[in-house]
């Protein structure tokens, strides 16, 4: 499943307890810069914090592995689901940061606010 044009989704089974509204606290403009810049924004500023791949991997990795109903994934799937979810989340934070100055400069950068977008979860 894509969103906003080409940005993928995942589309998992949860559990009744898991939140109707969850967000990474980074922001897409974090992702972009401190990826490219160590944690520096664009502007020389330190973001605060600096952003790091493989540890926002891990977060939405963890937050998955807190909501998932692994009993409703197929039979085939549940032995490995981690590592298929795994991939999935890659390809989310990937697809995010391949865009880059798409982000600030066409037609993505027009309709969403990279300083206040970035990775969210939503219960249906």
């Amino acid at each position: 499943m894509h969103v906003l044009s080409q940005v993928p989704a995942i589309v998992l089974p949860v559990r009744t307890t898991a939140p109707i509204c969850a967000w990474s606290a980074w922001t897409i403009s974090q992702m972009l810069e401190g990826a490219a810049f160590g944690g520096i924004r664009m502007d020389g500023a330190h973001t605060g914090g600096a952003y790091a791949t493989q540890k926002h991997y891990y977060e939405l990795l963890e937050f998955v592995d807190k909501v998932i109903d692994v009993d409703m994934i197929c039979q085939r799937d549940r032995a490995d689901w981690k590592a298929k979810v795994g991939a999935a989340v890659w390809g989310i934070i990937d697809g995010v940061r391949s865009w880059g100055a798409l982000w600030r400069t066409g037609q993505m950068g027009k309709v969403v606010d990279v300083e206040r977008a970035g990775v969210v979860a939503f219960r249906f």
